[in-house]
């Protein structure tokens, strides 16, 4: 954030002889017990969005207990911070982001594995039926207990048969935007499957990769 620049520079004179010092004096314990309840309403956001599989429970608005912290959970919420909070809660600032971020991938982990689950349960059906359900509430009870969620928006995961007899199986993506199954990767991204417009499943190996795959160029641990 511009206006931490300041105090993170290592050789500021004001940061280590005069701001740190006031900090530690003044506001410390005041910025510990923000970080905290801070943290708290992350972790509360993030336990709400896997209870309703959805992420836009997280973050949770703050509420109750949590009342005095403005929607920290997204960092930019501290640019709304006026100059005094801002000088007082800098640990929190440079502190948060980060498990926030951890919190985030983990949600969209979850999200990905309700795709995975959803397929093996079309796969299952197919099984024992012969050819891919019409839609995925027929996947439900007997191969999945709940109709598979999209967690990104909270609805059902979007699903088709293809005419060349495979399906289609996809979320709308981080940006809670439908795609058609769209699952290039938005400019400058990698091509994870977390990374594209949708998150589609399956997704075809490109040629290249084909090509690295039988070359043995993909060592352990390697997609």
């Amino acid at each position: 954030m511009n206006w931490l620049g300041p105090l993170q520079h290592r050789g500021a004179a004001f940061r280590r002889f005069v701001f740190a010092e006031l900090w530690r004096f003044a506001w410390s314990s005041q910025d510990a017990c923000f970080f905290g309840r801070a943290i708290q309403t992350l972790a509360d956001g993030a336990d709400a969005a896997r209870t309703h599989r959805e992420v836009r429970a997280f973050p949770a608005e703050p509420n109750g207990a949590n009342a005095g912290i403005p929607a920290l959970a997204v960092p930019a919420a501290f640019e709304r911070l006026n100059a005094y909070n801002r000088l007082r809660f800098w640990f929190a600032a440079a502190c948060l982001a980060p498990n926030e971020r951890a919190l985030q991938k983990a949600l969209a982990v979850d999200a990905y594995a309700e795709l995975a689950r959803t397929a093996i349960a079309l796969k299952r059906y197919r099984l024992r039926h012969g050819e891919w359900p019409a839609n995925l509430a027929a996947l439900v009870p007997a191969f999945t207990p709940t109709p598979p969620r999209d967690w990104t928006d909270g609805q059902p995961l979007r699903y088709r048969r293809n005419a060349d007899g495979g399906f289609t199986l996809y979320s709308v993506g981080a940006d809670g935007r439908d795609d058609g199954g769209d699952a290039r990767p938005h400019e400058g991204e990698g091509r994870s499957i977390l990374q594209g417009r949708d998150w589609v499943w399956p997704q075809r190996a490109t040629d290249a990769e084909l090509r690295a795959a039988q070359s043995g160029r993909f060592g352990p641990g390697s997609p």
